[in-house]
């Protein structure tokens, strides 16, 4: 987008003179058009994996919780062995989201 504008800019006479200012216009028209595209598109990726990531997260915590409960109330595990389980998997869990 940005050669065109400049190539249109730095022969500006040329353009004048051949009267091509409307094909110029919707020469960078098209291109701004195509950016835009491509910015949607990358956008909308963008919002779909962090999403994506923070659902699974989410779900990861509360399935951990939920069985871990069921553990604590059995008597299989103590109240810290859960909190620590919980704890290591959120500091896991937020470092492998910045590696992302």
């Amino acid at each position: 987008m940005s050669n065109v504008a400049q190539e249109c800019l730095s022969a500006v006479r040329t353009v004048q003179a051949h009267n091509a200012t409307p094909f110029e216009n919707e020469k960078f028209a098209t291109k701004v058009d195509n950016v835009f595209q491509l910015a949607k598109k990358e956008a909308i990726a963008t919002a779909v994996f962090y999403g994506g990531m923070g659902f699974s997260g989410n779900v990861t915590i509360l399935c951990l919780l939920g069985y871990g409960g069921t553990l604590v109330s059995r008597g299989v595990i103590s109240v810290g062995d859960l909190t620590s389980l919980l704890m290591y998997s959120a500091y896991v869990g937020s470092s492998t989201g910045m590696l992302s």
